[in-house]
């Protein structure tokens, strides 16, 4: 559903949690980076899983940022999705 609500919404950015309900958060981006007409949304994974492996998954599979839910304050994560959508 989320991603075919993305087909349909065009957001500018998306932020994607890992652990989700049917597919897990990787899988939605690479479905999402697979999708010419996705690809070029910018994705900010949020999450709580803050191992090394995961954080390099999601930026291979195209997240532009990798940020771990508990080491922000809403502040900051504003500060980083506006960065995004600025560049």
């Amino acid at each position: 559903v989320a991603i075919a609500s993305t087909l349909i919404i065009e957001p500018d950015i998306i932020l994607l949690d890992v652990i989700i309900p049917k597919l897990d958060g990787f899988a939605v981006l690479q479905e999402l980076k697979s999708n010419s007409r996705t690809r070029k949304i910018p994705v900010i994974m949020l999450t709580n899983l803050a191992q090394n492996e995961d954080m390099e998954k999601g930026k291979k599979l195209g997240a532009c940022n990798y940020l771990v839910k508990s080491n922000l304050t809403p502040a900051e994560l504003i500060k980083k999705v506006e960065a995004v959508l600025k560049s």
